[in-house]
Order: structure tokens, then C-alpha cells, then sequence
């Protein structure tokens, strides 16, 4: 017998135990954990989690887990508390079985009439899961808005334009100065996460963060832009679980190669991938020139101390795109939908501004 309810604190080892044994498919098989504690990584992505756990009451294993919580946004320039989906994870025995219907749909009973979720999803998987999951008895339907495009940067080098901007790390005597830039340009963009930075290192929202994270750009001095470096490798974890053979001798020829010439280095098998999220992207006016010279800075300092990769998502409706010109990467694309079941959410939406999804909170 499966019983659905909400997930608890003490549900924590059992959801652990339920990401360990679902590993993520591909040519290279990838694990998502959220070691020590599965709700360190939900209070990230959400500030109302809302987590709905799968059990076999006959061995008390979770066997599906699914959360649906709530976070401020910025929807037309105003604040807005909106449900962001993720984190669909289903036991391998339990697969074909109707339970991610299920899942599903008993998370989606907190939802009001005229409530919708944000799902993003890795577009190699989006046809398959848009299929079992929307439109349904009992269930949203997806409407698609937008598409994401992650950005895995090698930190090596970089041939971007060089930038005349001041740059440097923010303190807490910066803060005033950086809340009002972001409530005046973050308002600009569809669904950016509203952020309070007097709560970092106060909240768990902000786990890990601190303000001197933050690379803040100056023109005539005056801030201009600034973004946040982020290490969630203490709550959030991408594990590599299985290379194919071939790319099990040609790693290490390969790791040299990007030693010198600029790449993203292959971990050993059962490690734990080294990368550092970007986040907070704020630019004034969404120049992509401010962006870039912060970027360079960036890159430069996290490769003076041995970090090897950076990423950040961009939406692909955003112009400032176009500060990514230069830098070494390569990318992943993702499409993002509005989950619900009242009148079509995109009807209500200004499509004049970009889309922005913070990569780190997903």
C-alpha cells in the first residue's frame, strides 16, 4: 500500500535514500543529492517548501517524492508569490505503475483555481513528462513560456572584450546601494526570484551565501550591475555515477587537454562534480556589456583559486545573452512552462520582458 502525505524533517533519510537510487540516465549517468539534509536544498528553490512524499507503508521506503512550494517573484513588475515544481523523483520498481500521476496530482491539491506552478525542464526529457502529466483528470495543464539555456563556462580564459569597469567584491556597506539597483532593474524581468539581501547569512533561503559572494561593477561610481557566486556543493550535490568505457580511458588525456587549452574537467567516477553557480544577474538597463566585464572578473577570480567551471542560466528571450560572446562553453536547454489549472497564465503576462530563471535555485 503507497501512502501519499506531506513530507516532515524526519523524512530526510528516506528521501536521501530515494535520490541515491534514481539516477539520471545519459551518456554519461548523473546523480542529483542533496547530502546532508534533502530540505537544505528545498529551502534554496522554495521559501514556503511544500513537498509531497510517496511511502510504502509495507517497508516505510519512500518511494516517490514531488515539491510544489512557493517563493517570491516579480510577475508585471510587482511581487508575487508563485509555486515553483520540481524534484519528481520516482523509485524504480514503482515506475509505470500510475504513481507519478498520482504524485502529482496530490500535490497539486493545495493549489487555488487560479494558481499555477513554474516547472522547468531539461528539453530531451520535456516531451515525455509534459505527456504523462498535463492536461489529465486531476491534473494542470503545461502551458510553455520560454526557454532556459544553461551555460557551463570554463574558467581557463576568455576572449571577451576587455571591460573599463570598476569591479570589486561588495561588503555590507554595500547593500543599500545593491537592493535598490535590483528592486528597480529585477522588476524588469519575468519570474526573477525576489531577493532581501539584508537576510543573507540570516535565512535559510540564502544557505551558504554571504555579501562578499557578490562582484559588484562600477561606472563614474556608480553601480551599475553586480552578480553572486555561489558554492552549493555542501547541500547540493552532482555526482557522477558511470562513464561509458571509451570516455573511462580518455579522461585523464582529456583532463590534461583542458588543463592547457581551456574545457571542463571529467571528475572520477562516484566524485562529486566541482562547479560554481552565478547567480543574481543584474545589469543596468540589461546592458550585456556590464554583464561581460563582469563575467571576465569573474572568471579570473575563481580560476586564480583553482575552481574550474562556472555556470549560469540565461534566458533565451533575454538580449543580454549577448555577454556570453567571447567566453568558452558549452550549454544545456531547458524549456519552462506554467502549470495550472484556471485560464491560460501566459494571457496576463507582459511579453515584453525576459524571462529570468535563477539556475541556482532549481
Amino acid at each position: 500500500m503507497i501512502q501519499l502525505k506531506p513530507a516532515q524533517a524526519s523524512d530526510s533519510n528516506k528521501l536521501l535514500a530515494l535520490l541515491e537510487s534514481t539516477p539520471q540516465q545519459g551518456i554519461v549517468t548523473l546523480n542529483f543529492e542533496r547530502q546532508p539534509n534533502f530540505f537544505h536544498g528545498a529551502e534554496i528553490a522554495s521559501q514556503q517548501p511544500f513537498i509531497t512524499l510517496a511511502e510504502d507503508e509495507s517497508t516505510g521506503n519512500a518511494v516517490a517524492v514531488y515539491s510544489n512550494g512557493k517563493r517570491d517573484v516579480f510577475v508585471n513588475g510587482k511581487r508575487r508569490a508563485i509555486r515553483y515544481a520540481h524534484d519528481l523523483r520516482i523509485a524504480k520498481n514503482h515506475r509505470g505503475k500510475h504513481l507519478i500521476q498520482d504524485v502529482i496530482e496530490e500535490s497539486q491539491k493545495v493549489m487555488e483555481p487560479d494558481e499555477y506552478s513554474q516547472i522547468v525542464i531539461l528539453e530531451e526529457n520535456a516531451a515525455s513528462l509534459t505527456a504523462v502529466a498535463s492536461g489529465r483528470s486531476g491534473l494542470a495543464t503545461f502551458h510553455p513560456y520560454g526557454k532556459l539555456v544553461t551555460y557551463i563556462m570554463s574558467t581557463t580564459y576568455d576572449f571577451a572584450p576587455k571591460s573599463s569597469l570598476t569591479i570589486r567584491r561588495a561588503d555590507n556597506a554595500d547593500i543599500p546601494a545593491i537592493q535598490t539597483l535590483f528592486n528597480r532593474e529585477a522588476a524588469n524581468k519575468q519570474f526573477y526570484p525576489v531577493y532581501d539581501f539584508q537576510r543573507i547569512g540570516k535565512d535559510s533561503y540564502y544557505r551558504g551565501l554571504s555579501i562578499s559572494d557578490y562582484f559588484l561593477a562600477f561606472e563614474n561610481n556608480m553601480l551599475v550591475g553586480f552578480i553572486g557566486t555561489w558554492r552549493q556543493k555542501d547541500f547540493k550535490q552532482t555526482r557522477v555515477v558511470e562513464y561509458p568505457p571509451w570516455m573511462i580511458f580518455l579522461r585523464p588525456f582529456y583532463n590534461i587537454w583542458c588543463t592547457f587549452f581551456g574545457g571542463f574537467p571529467l571528475p572520477l567516477k562516484k566524485s562529486v562534480a566541482d562547479y560554481v553557480s552565478l547567480h543574481s544577474i543584474i545589469t543596468q538597463d540589461n546592458r550585456p556589456d556590464i554583464l561581460s566585464g563582469l563575467l571576465s572578473y569573474v572568471r579570473r577570480s575563481l580560476s586564480s583559486s583553482g575552481d574550474k567551471t562556472m555556470i549560469l542560466g540565461i534566458a533565451d528571450n533575454d538580449p543580454i545573452k549577448a555577454a556570453t560572446k567571447g567566453f568558452i562553453y558549452r550549454t544545456m536547454k531547458s524549456n519552462h512552462y506554467l502549470a495550472g489549472f484556471g485560464e491560460d497564465a501566459r494571457k496576463s503576462l507582459d511579453h515584453t520582458r525576459p524571462l529570468y530563471i535563477e539556475v541556482s535555485r532549481l
